[in-house]
């Protein structure tokens, strides 16, 4: 199956700042951001690239989920993925990530099915398996959290080539820096393709979609 290259710089790190879990006004904020991005992203939908690359992403993980359960790489096979590496206190850039996956899901309702989206919580110590669960499932009921040890998600970040550091400013204040990649992986476990962290829902939802329905007519 051929890949899409969505154009991105695979080094690309994001910035994010700390905040409380006040997940209602988060969800609200992101929804309306991302109203204004997809209602200029509607317009440009021929322009999603879906030119072959090269890609060394992807590998084997294993994770504890927002259950308890101990879950790796192989639970996944035989259905799509769409997974994000991020954190619960994320300000901005994750929960904005999150929702336009979730709505992304909701809008090729038909053959969602086969997608499970997974979120990575890179912060653990911050957040409980209860909060991570409540969090993911503010964007999507069917999101699963993942998280784990420090060598547990370092092995899982390095399959994917994400970077990751806490950083202190001058404030005092702890934040996160971590890579912005969204991945779409196939059925098999190979990484299809991946999308910037600012990718609206109609791009998500088209390349998404084009994988899902391809395989479907097969």
């Amino acid at each position: 199956m051929d890949r899409v290259n969505v154009g991105v710089d695979a080094n690309r790190v994001v910035s994010i700042e700390p905040m409380p879990h006040i997940f209602r006004i988060i969800v609200l904020a992101v929804m309306f951001m991302s109203a204004i991005g997809s209602a200029v992203a509607d317009t440009e939908k021929k322009q999603y690239p879906t030119l072959p690359f090269s890609s060394d992403f992807g590998g084997s993980f294993k994770l504890t989920d927002h259950t308890g359960q101990i879950v790796t790489d192989r639970d996944f096979l035989g259905q799509y993925v769409i997974l994000y590496f991020g954190y619960t206190q994320c300000a901005d850039v994750c929960p904005m990530v999150l929702f336009s996956i979730g709505q992304a899901l909701k809008k090729i309702d038909p053959v969602a099915g086969n997608i499970t989206p997974l979120f990575v919580n890179l912060d653990p110590d911050r957040s409980s398996l209860v909060v991570m669960k409540q969090y993911v499932h503010n964007f999507h009921p069917r999101f699963i959290g993942l998280t784990g040890s420090e060598r547990e998600i370092s092995r899982a970040t390095g399959a994917y080539g994400i970077r990751y550091r806490y950083v202190k400013d001058d404030d005092g204040m702890t934040r996160m820096d971590h890579s912005g990649k969204i991945f779409f992986i196939g059925p098999n476990g190979e990484v299809l393709t991946y999308f910037p962290h600012e990718a609206s829902v109609d791009w998500i939802a088209t390349v998404m979609e084009r994988y899902v329905r391809s395989s479907l007519e097969q």
